[in-house]
């Protein structure tokens, strides 16, 4: 029987020790939508919601650049890497989680509106 290597288990521990950061990582970055989502009726904080979600894009962005960075050098620092990636994008991933959550909301509205009308009526 072959012994498993030990650079096979460093591999896989720091593979589940990335998803692991991440993931807190995530979780610490998204905490606002989280709380209003936990706290509060959804169907009625519906513009709460709205309100929090730009504010948890910069962290997704932020772990799709830990993935990233992981892939080109896996001896990149998980914890470094969020922190600098949600720095430099936070502006962009919020504008675009405003712009989304404004047009998610705006169909919602219509949607709503709609519901139980006839096609083509109003």
């Amino acid at each position: 029987m072959r012994r498993i290597s030990h650079e096979t288990y460093a591999t896989v521990l720091s593979v589940v020790y990335l998803g692991l950061m991440t993931n807190a990582l995530l979780l610490v970055g998204c905490l606002p939508l989280l709380v209003v989502l936990v706290t509060t009726d959804t169907a009625l904080s519906w513009p709460l919601v709205a309100l929090a979600t730009p504010l948890s894009t910069p962290a997704v962005a932020a772990a799709f650049a830990v993935f990233s960075a992981s892939a080109a050098d896996p001896g990149a620092g998980v914890v470094r890497t969020f922190a600098r990636s949600w720095v430099s994008v936070f502006r962009r991933a919020a504008t675009l989680g405003a712009l989304t959550a404004a047009a998610l909301v705006v169909l919602g509205v219509d949607g709503r509106a709609a519901w139980g009308r006839p096609v083509g009526t109003w």
